[in-house]
């Protein structure tokens, strides 16, 4: 009787390993399949995870955006202000006495409306310019082609000879224009050309500064 328990036992615990056998199989199956179809199908990359309290590092596609952006922002700028000055000449010099403003003064007067009109609409054509290169996708495109900086060049080169002629003409030929608005306007743009490029540099100081402190 003890003999024939034993048997019974022996033999039940085999059924029960072989029914586990048979129920792990289609498991591992189903994991081989798991990891065919992610082998077949890989998974994008994952982006490297970011240490909290790190600085985030731009793309190259926002660097790049960041340059355009910069150029473009800086010919809207200089539209703006362009066009406020051509305006200013256009409604000065219009109620100029040409009888009794001659000279130099009334003639850069009468040149001041149209070149700095010029001047902003070429800065307009160059925003817009400085805007399709920004969404294009060509990511060899990294900064403002050779031809605009060359455009560059000779623009600021003119600007700052025209300014010079209004020092000439304020300071030289201003015969009979005192006491007209038209002075008045000349002087302040001299005035204001004079000090504008101490504060660019004092801005672009300021930045710079900010940068450092920042790093530490």
């Amino acid at each position: 009787m003890g003999l024939n328990h034993t048997e019974y036992e022996i033999n039940k615990f085999f059924k029960r390993k072989k029914q586990m056998s048979d129920d792990t199989i289609p498991l591992l199956l189903n994991e081989e399949k798991d990891l065919t179809t992610e082998q077949e199908c890989p998974q994008p990359e994952q982006q490297p995870k970011q240490e909290p309290g790190q600085p985030q590092v731009p793309t190259e596609q926002e660097l790049r955006k960041i340059n355009y952006n910069f150029w473009m922002l800086g010919n809207i700028f200089l539209f703006v202000v362009n066009m406020v000055w051509a305006i200013a000449y256009i409604i000065v010099f219009a109620i100029t006495d040409p009888v009794t403003c001659t000279g130099g003064l009334y003639t850069f007067g009468s040149a001041a409306r149209w070149v700095l009109f010029a001047f902003g609409i070429w800065d307009g054509i160059c925003s817009l310019i400085m805007k399709w290169y920004r969404d294009q996708s060509d990511q060899a495109q990294d900064k403002p082609p050779a031809w605009y900086r060359f455009s560059n060049i000779i623009y600021y080169a003119g600007f700052l000879g025209f300014w010079g002629y209004s020092i000439f003409a304020i300071f030289f030929k201003r015969e009979g224009c005192d006491g007209e608005m038209l002075t008045r306007l000349l002087w302040d743009w001299v005035y204001i050309y004079a000090i504008y490029p101490l504060l660019l540099i004092g801005a672009a100081c300021c930045f710079g500064c900010s940068l450092i402190l920042k790093s530490y």
